[in-house]
């Protein structure tokens, strides 16, 4: 009897787990490139399911969500699923056990890698920075 109320509880904990849920490929009706009509210079992508395929989001687009649901960008033209807002966090340097981590299944914005890479550079930049002076005062 304990046993299956252990079994019972763990079923009901994994039962509340997030799943994407995919129908067989072959069961599936995607529509033609004709149908999808993505635009010129658009690059077609598989979709979350990588069954069919789909107009890739342009910049300033929404993109990624759970399991990448909400689209991805188009490489072709540089853009990157920018998850988080590209505002600095000072708040933590790289010698903290527990940076910020990004939710991979957060949404997020299209936006061209070399800007985000920038952004990135000057962020790692100051936080460097900080680092030193702090423990210059230290």
């Amino acid at each position: 009897m304990k046993l299956c109320f252990i079994v019972l509880i763990i079923g009901v904990f994994f039962s509340t787990a997030n799943a994407l849920s995919c129908l067989p490929c072959g069961q599936v009706e995607c529509q033609t490139e004709e149908e999808l009509d993505c635009g010129k210079g658009v690059t077609l992508v598989k979709d979350a399911c990588a069954c069919c395929y789909v107009c890739s989001k342009q910049r300033g687009e929404k993109c990624g969500g759970p399991f990448g649901t909400k689209g991805k960008c188009d490489t072709n033209k540089n853009l990157v699923c920018q998850k988080k807002d590209p505002i600095c966090d000072l708040s933590y340097d790289d010698d903290d056990e527990n940076p910020p981590i990004d939710d991979v299944n957060a949404d997020g914005t299209c936006q061209n890698s070399l800007i985000v890479k920038i952004i990135e550079f000057y962020c790692n930049y100051w936080r460097k920075l900080l680092a030193l002076l702090k423990g210059l005062r230290d």
